[in-house]
């Protein structure tokens, strides 16, 4: 770690490769919407993937399956 370095700087890596995950599973389309009472499940997910890219070992293959499952969970988003 450098010294003096914020702690915006210690995960830059990590970060960057969250913002690639979230636009290419189309999180930031404009025609992709959230329900206000899911806000907050999503706000989780999102910390649970950066947690996720900061402790424990990554592979092609995980963030393969991460991206398919969010595909899905698109697709069975329940309404009512």
């Amino acid at each position: 770690m450098i010294e003096g370095a914020g702690t915006d700087y210690i995960y830059v890596n990590e970060r960057f490769v969250l913002s690639l995950l979230l636009q290419a599973s189309g999180c930031f389309d404009s025609n992709v919407k959230c329900a206000k009472e899911d806000k907050e499940k999503v706000k989780k997910l999102i910390e649970q993937i950066f947690y996720h890219l900061k402790y424990r070992n990554t592979n092609p293959q995980t963030l393969e399956l991460l991206l398919v499952g969010i595909g899905n969970g698109k697709l069975l988003y329940t309404i009512g």
